[in-house]
C-alpha cells in the first residue's frame, strides 16, 4: 500500500513522463528511451497500488491545448499508442491494463477536447456568417432609407414648387381681373380720376400679390423644404 508520500511522488512523475511524451514524436523511436519510459511505468503501475488520477490527464491535456510549448495532443495520443502496442510480454499485467487505461483516458479527453474545438469553431463559424449578413441587411437598409429620404424630399420640393406657380397664377388672375374691371369703368367715366385710380389699385394689388408670395413662401414652401409640417 503506497503511503501519501510515495504517490506524491508517483504523480508528479506520472505528470512529468506524459509531458515527455507530447513534447517529441520521435522518442520512441529511440529503443533505449523507449525502454527507459515503460520501465518507468512498469515500476509505477506493477504493484497494483498506484492508479492514474483523472484529473491528472485532464489537467494534462488541458494545459497542453492551452499552450503548445507544452506539447502536442496527437503526438502524446500517438505515442501512449505505441507504447500499448509494443508491449513486452514479460511486463505484468498490472502494468499491461494500466498502460491501457491510461490509453484509453488518455485518448477519451483528448477526443473531447477535439469535440469542442470543432464545435466552438463551427459556432465561431456561424457567428461570423450571421454577423456578416447583419452588416449586408444594415447597408441595404442604408440604401433603402437614402432613396426613401431622398423620395420625400423630391415630392416636398415638388409639393412647393406646386404651390408657388399656383401663387402665381392667383396673383395674375387677380390682377387681370382688377384691371379689366377698371378698364371698362374707364370707358364711362371721367378718365384722369379713373387712371390715378388704375395706379393705385395696381399699387395695392401689387402690394397683396407680394404680400402673399411672401407668405407662401415663409409659411409654406420653406417649412416643406425644411421637413417640417406646417400646421
Amino acid at each position: 500500500m503506497l503511503n501519501s508520500e510515495d504517490e506524491k511522488n508517483y504523480r508528479e512523475y506520472f505528470r512529468t513522463t506524459l509531458y515527455q511524451l507530447a513534447k517529441d514524436q520521435t522518442i520512441l523511436s529511440d529503443k533505449e528511451k523507449f525502454k527507459i519510459i515503460v520501465h518507468f511505468l512498469d515500476i509505477i503501475y506493477k504493484d497494483g497500488d498506484f492508479r492514474h488520477y483523472y484529473s491528472d490527464i485532464y489537467s494534462i491535456i488541458t494545459s497542453i491545448d492551452k499552450d503548445p510549448s507544452k506539447g502536442n495532443l496527437e503526438i502524446l495520443s500517438q505515442n501512449i499508442s505505441y507504447i500499448k502496442d509494443h508491449l513486452d510480454d514479460k511486463l505484468c499485467e498490472n502494468t499491461k491494463n494500466s498502460i491501457r487505461k491510461l490509453y484509453d483516458h488518455a485518448n477519451l479527453d483528448i477526443a473531447r477536447i477535439n469535440y469542442i474545438k470543432a464545435l466552438q469553431d463551427r459556432n465561431l463559424s456561424r457567428e461570423q456568417e450571421i454577423i456578416s449578413l447583419q452588416n449586408k441587411l444594415n447597408t441595404k437598409h442604408e440604401e433603402l432609407s437614402g432613396s426613401f429620404e431622398k423620395m420625400e424630399n423630391d415630392i416636398k420640393d415638388l409639393y412647393a414648387n406646386i404651390l408657388t406657380l399656383m401663387g402665381i397664377f392667383v396673383a395674375v388672375f387677380a390682377f387681370i381681373a382688377v384691371n379689366s374691371n377698371i378698364t371698362f369703368e374707364l370707358t364711362q367715366s371721367n378718365q384722369a380720376d379713373i387712371f390715378w385710380g388704375i395706379v393705385e389699385i395696381n399699387v395695392f394689388v401689387a402690394i397683396c400679390i407680394i404680400v402673399l408670395l411672401f407668405t407662401l413662401k415663409l409659411f409654406i414652401i420653406k417649412p416643406l423644404k425644411k421637413g417640417r409640417r406646417c400646421f
